[in-house]
């Protein structure tokens, strides 16, 4: 178990995330010293410090879902994509242990084959890809759709990487409702070369690092 704690004055409150390996990996889980409005407080800040700076998080985008927070799993906040994605600087948003990330794939390569809408939405009952470590991206894909859930974006992985950075020091996320040119060549999001990096990888091949993150359902305003 991992505890991390951060101040956000300007909410006048103190959030603690308890991080555990176990299921979810590093998402927090609701405890009595971590309530849903902490955890929902905790993601707009992020937002706002952020993505906020180059417009695309403002506090509004929050407020359709401010009591209609789920009850149970993890969530995440998601602003309205980018239509013209500066994939490079978004990485860029990404730190972890001190390192800015970086986008290794040519400007234009990335696109979308889950459905993304255009206004701010709430994942429920996120997994970020540890339950499905070292399964082929195939057989993830599958076994997704199967249980009536959704595949992560590129959109999706990078706010997950701002919002919640710590899965990067367990594993890679295989970000399966994207593709980069060809329908085979899958995105993928990971820490290498002492800092978080996006690329893409061509082989269906399992591995012990990587699982595909994905959604139960997204709520929209």
């Amino acid at each position: 178990m991992q505890i991390l704690k951060y101040s956000f004055p300007s909410f006048q409150t103190t959030v603690l995330l308890f991080f555990s390996r176990k299921e979810h990996s590093m998402l927090p889980a609701i405890t009595d010293a971590l309530n849903l409005w902490q955890l929902f407080t905790f993601q707009v800040e992020r937002l706002i410090s952020t993505l906020g700076p180059i417009g695309l998080f403002k506090p509004e985008h929050a407020d359709p879902f401010r009591s209609r927070l789920p009850q149970t799993g993890c969530f995440l906040l998601v602003p309205p994509k980018p239509q013209r994605p500066d994939w490079s600087l978004l990485m860029q948003l990404v730190e972890f242990k001190g390192a800015r990330g970086k986008y290794q794939l040519a400007p234009n390569a990335l696109r979308d084959v889950t459905v993304m809408p255009d206004v701010p939405s709430l994942l429920t009952d996120v997994e970020d890809g540890t339950v499905r470590m070292g399964i082929k991206p195939s057989i993830s894909e599958k076994n997704i759709l199967r249980k009536k859930r959704f595949p992560y974006t590129v959109w999706h992985g990078i706010v997950h990487a701002i919002v919640f950075p710590e899965f990067l020091d367990t594993h890679g996320m295989h970000l399966l409702g994207s593709r980069c040119r060809s329908d085979n060549v899958l995105p993928r999001l990971f820490f290498f070369d002492g800092a978080p990096q996006l690329y893409a990888h061509w082989r269906d091949d399992p591995s012990p690092k990587y699982g595909a993150a994905s959604y139960e359902k997204l709520i929209l305003p």
